[in-house]
Protein backbone atom coordinates (compact mmCIF):
# COMPACT_ATOMS: atom_id res chain seq x y z
CA UNK A 1 0.00 0.00 0.00
CA UNK A 2 1.05 3.65 -0.90
CA UNK A 3 0.90 6.66 1.73
CA UNK A 4 -2.55 7.09 0.23
CA UNK A 5 -3.65 3.39 1.37
CA UNK A 6 -3.71 2.54 -2.58
CA UNK A 7 -2.57 -0.86 -3.61
CA UNK A 8 1.10 -0.92 -5.42
CA UNK A 9 0.96 -3.67 -7.94
CA UNK A 10 3.50 -6.00 -7.53
CA UNK A 11 2.69 -8.91 -10.44
CA UNK A 12 -0.02 -7.77 -11.58
CA UNK A 13 0.97 -4.28 -13.96
CA UNK A 14 -2.70 -3.45 -13.50
CA UNK A 15 -6.01 -4.55 -12.35
CA UNK A 16 -9.73 -3.82 -13.05
CA UNK A 17 -12.55 -3.88 -10.67
CA UNK A 18 -16.18 -4.59 -11.77
CA UNK A 19 -18.76 -1.79 -11.23
CA UNK A 20 -20.39 -4.56 -8.15
CA UNK A 21 -16.29 -4.78 -7.10
CA UNK A 22 -17.35 -8.49 -7.50
CA UNK A 23 -14.90 -9.23 -9.97
CA UNK A 24 -11.24 -8.40 -10.06
CA UNK A 25 -9.46 -8.89 -13.29
CA UNK A 26 -5.11 -9.08 -13.32
CA UNK A 27 -3.09 -7.97 -15.85
CA UNK A 28 0.07 -10.07 -15.33
CA UNK A 29 3.45 -8.25 -15.87
CA UNK A 30 6.13 -10.18 -17.97
CA UNK A 31 7.61 -12.36 -15.15
CA UNK A 32 9.68 -15.60 -15.53
CA UNK A 33 10.26 -18.58 -12.59
CA UNK A 34 13.76 -19.12 -11.58
CA UNK A 35 13.92 -21.60 -14.25
CA UNK A 36 13.37 -19.24 -17.22
CA UNK A 37 9.68 -20.05 -17.48
CA UNK A 38 7.23 -17.59 -18.31
CA UNK A 39 4.65 -17.01 -14.86
CA UNK A 40 1.17 -17.32 -16.58
CA UNK A 41 -2.14 -17.08 -15.36
CA UNK A 42 -2.66 -20.65 -14.95
CA UNK A 43 -0.13 -20.81 -12.31
CA UNK A 44 -2.20 -18.70 -10.35
CA UNK A 45 -5.23 -21.00 -10.60
CA UNK A 46 -2.92 -24.07 -9.61
CA UNK A 47 -1.26 -22.09 -6.76
CA UNK A 48 -4.84 -21.14 -5.41
CA UNK A 49 -6.64 -24.14 -6.15
CA UNK A 50 -4.21 -25.86 -4.31
CA UNK A 51 -3.98 -23.63 -1.32
CA UNK A 52 -7.60 -23.99 -0.61
CA UNK A 53 -7.70 -27.87 -1.29
CA UNK A 54 -4.66 -28.51 1.17
CA UNK A 55 -5.81 -28.91 4.83
CA UNK A 56 -2.69 -28.15 5.91
CA UNK A 57 -2.45 -24.55 4.19
CA UNK A 58 -2.05 -22.52 7.18
CA UNK A 59 -3.38 -19.52 5.15
CA UNK A 60 -6.25 -21.16 3.18
CA UNK A 61 -8.55 -18.96 5.00
CA UNK A 62 -7.55 -15.72 3.86
CA UNK A 63 -9.82 -16.82 0.36
CA UNK A 64 -12.35 -17.25 2.35
CA UNK A 65 -15.38 -15.10 4.21
CA UNK A 66 -12.63 -14.37 6.58
CA UNK A 67 -10.34 -12.46 4.07
CA UNK A 68 -10.73 -11.95 0.61
CA UNK A 69 -13.92 -13.69 0.20
CA UNK A 70 -13.24 -15.60 -3.05
CA UNK A 71 -16.51 -17.03 -4.40
CA UNK A 72 -16.45 -21.04 -3.22
CA UNK A 73 -13.60 -20.81 -0.64
CA UNK A 74 -15.87 -21.26 2.08
CA UNK A 75 -17.00 -24.15 0.83
CA UNK A 76 -13.72 -25.88 -0.41
CA UNK A 77 -12.04 -24.81 3.29
CA UNK A 78 -14.74 -24.58 5.92
CA UNK A 79 -17.03 -27.24 4.62
CA UNK A 80 -14.51 -29.57 3.13
CA UNK A 81 -16.20 -29.87 -0.55
CA UNK A 82 -13.17 -31.60 -1.72
CA UNK A 83 -14.71 -31.33 -5.26
CA UNK A 84 -14.97 -27.14 -5.19
CA UNK A 85 -13.75 -24.93 -7.32
CA UNK A 86 -12.62 -21.15 -6.54
CA UNK A 87 -14.49 -18.58 -9.03
CA UNK A 88 -11.40 -17.86 -10.56
CA UNK A 89 -9.51 -18.25 -14.31
CA UNK A 90 -7.14 -17.55 -16.45
CA UNK A 91 -8.44 -15.61 -19.35
CA UNK A 92 -5.67 -16.04 -21.38
CA UNK A 93 -1.79 -16.41 -20.28
CA UNK A 94 -1.54 -12.88 -18.72
CA UNK A 95 -4.85 -12.15 -17.32
CA UNK A 96 -6.46 -13.63 -13.81
CA UNK A 97 -9.86 -12.99 -12.92
CA UNK A 98 -11.34 -13.35 -9.34
CA UNK A 99 -14.75 -13.76 -8.60
CA UNK A 100 -15.46 -12.74 -5.27
CA UNK A 101 -18.77 -13.34 -3.10
CA UNK A 102 -22.00 -11.68 -3.92
CA UNK A 103 -23.01 -11.61 -0.01
CA UNK A 104 -19.31 -10.27 0.95
CA UNK A 105 -18.91 -6.30 1.66
CA UNK A 106 -16.06 -3.89 0.35
CA UNK A 107 -13.46 -3.47 2.60
CA UNK A 108 -9.44 -2.50 2.54
CA UNK A 109 -8.57 -5.90 2.77
CA UNK A 110 -9.75 -6.81 -0.72
CA UNK A 111 -6.73 -4.38 -1.76
CA UNK A 112 -4.53 -7.05 -0.99
CA UNK A 113 -5.95 -9.26 -3.75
Amino acid sequence: MDKDNAPIPAIAESYDVSDDELTYTFHLRDANWDNGTPVTADDFVFAWEETVHNPAAEYAYLYTQDGACVEGADEIVYDEKTDGKLSIKAVDDKTFEVNLNNSSKPTNGRKHL
